[in-house]
């Protein structure tokens, strides 16, 4: 353990967290492509940010066309890449403090990024300047590359490495210590249908649940036509009953039925944590005997993806196996408007290979329905040996940091090297401890982030010296 390196970084304590809050201040969700901001303003405003403190910190950078910013130790060859994000999720309600904002109550800090990535990409860029202020002869460099569209596919990292080779080490810090070395593969398709409901009939007017893929959706609501009030009032009592979500209905001044249901948020990659909003009011919707061609839609996709079922059984795509664990299925967005149904699944799938497999069934039965997937996105199983030296590294170093046995995890959760061979994830969250990343109050400890930055810096100067080959 570096000594310089803690009480360099043990200093910078107060800088640590309002540069956190100046990136937590900025919403950068995922919006409209405009010149210049190829995933919106906010995301590029982000970058800009990202940039202002690293220009502070002496750190020389450069910015990929608003995709993603860099910064180097040095000149000379590169051993290792860390790799953040900047973007975030949406911040919905339930909420008990502004999520644009960080609050700092006692240990923690509350805010949206501040564990999903923008605290620990503030982390590391101190651990940067700690290694290169305290060491500026370093025999290798290692490359911060901070990115805006990870939440949304990651086509920041994807147009970057296409100008530029990955590193023969990487890691990101959006996930779990010790050590994450396997994820799940991952089939995200939208699909769409043509409604072909008729005005005078009994109908689904409306529908909307869900603001992205990754995220279990707390909120839905419908409008339908042509139904009995009395009728939805006893079926909204017996489905929350059911579902565990709430569930209630009221006139409009048109004298259609309006739905509203409240569930629980949860990270797409854990569904069965969270209350499906959105399924919860497709069961109950689907439950009216109505022959109508949306009400026949909605039937489908409760068939396939019922609510509180998570592991795509009924969608007949179910897999396990023993390394990888369990298939999770999560009904991420659905909307209907002006006769067009739309919407996301996240899927994540633990063998090897079973993608396409996953991918014919749901497209297949789709088909059948008069349901079309516009277009989809695709990735299989990552996999890192635990025996790597780079993976002995990050283990060894979480070991004299933490105490804590350093041991290597398989999750389903897809983390920014998904698709970089020999990349890891490596922190920031604590074992034990749920940092209610893309959900409301999402926070991290203080001490947890300050301890990251000094790991992140030791492993720099781990590699860069030479000490560790790689």
């Amino acid at each position: 353990m570096n000594k310089r390196i803690s009480e360099f970084i043990d200093s910078k304590r107060d800088d640590i967290i309002n540069d956190i809050r100046a990136l937590v201040r900025i919403a950068s969700v995922r919006s409209k492509e405009k010149d210049g901001c190829p995933f919106g303003e906010k995301c590029a405003e982000a970058l800009n940010e990202g940039t202002a403190i690293l220009d502070k910190l002496n750190l020389d950078n450069e910015n990929y066309d608003n995709y993603v910013i860099t910064a180097s130790l040095n000149s000379n060859e590169t051993k290792l890449g860390v790799l953040a994000h900047l973007d975030v999720v949406e911040a919905l309600d339930g909420w008990s403090c502004p999520p644009f904002d960080v609050t700092v109550k006692d240990d923690k800090i509350i805010g949206r990024g501040v564990a999903d990535d923008k605290g620990p990409a503030v982390a590391a860029v101190y651990a940067f300047h700690a290694v290169k202020t305290l060491y500026p002869d370093l025999k290798y460099n290692a490359r911060l590359i901070l990115g805006s569209a990870e939440e949304t596919g990651s086509e920041d990292i994807a147009y970057y490495f296409k100008k530029n080779s990955p590193p023969p080490a990487v890691f990101s810090p959006d996930a779990d210590y010790p050590l994450i070395n396997t994820e799940k593969g991952r089939f995200v398709p939208e699909f769409f249908a043509q409604l072909g409901d008729k005005s005078t009939e009994k109908r689904v007017v409306s529908f909307f649940g869900g603001v992205t893929s990754n995220v279990v959706p707390r909120i839905a609501s419908a409008v339908v036509h042509g139904i009995d009030f009395n009728k939805c009032l006893e079926s909204a009592l017996i489905y929350s009953k059911k579902t565990n979500a709430e569930i209630t209905c009221s006139k409009t001044d048109g004298g259609d039925v309006e739905f509203i249901s409240v569930g629980k948020n949860a990270h797409a990659a854990q569904p069965e944590t969270g209350i499906n909003a959105q399924t919860a009011l497709l069961s109950l919707l689907t439950s009216f005997d109505i022959d109508s061609d949306s009400f026949n839609k909605l039937r489908v996709l409760n068939d396939m993806f019922p609510h509180g079922e998570t592991d795509g059984n009924s969608a007949g795509i179910k897999s396990d196996d023993k390394e990888f664990g369990s298939l999770t299925c999560s009904f991420g967005t659905l909307k209907i408007e002006n006769n067009t149904l739309s919407g996301t699944l996240d899927i994540r799938f633990p063998t090897i290979g079973d993608g396409e497999r996953i991918k014919n069934i749901i497209t297949d039965r789709f088909k059948y329905n008069s349901i079309e997937i516009k277009k989809a996105r695709l990735s299989e199983v990552h996999h890192t040996p635990a025996d790597s030296p780079f993976v002995k590294e990050l283990l060894n170093v979480y070991e004299d940091f933490t105490g804590k046995k350093g041991e290597c995890l398989a999750i389903g959760g897809g983390t920014y090297v998904h698709n970089i061979d020999g990349g890891v994830a490596f922190g920031c969250a604590m074992p034990g401890v749920d940092n209610r990343m893309h959900g409301a109050d999402e926070f991290s400890y203080i001490d947890d982030l300050i301890l990251s930055a000094k790991m992140f810096a030791e492993v720099i100067y781990d590699i860069c010296s030479g000490r560790v080959g790689i």
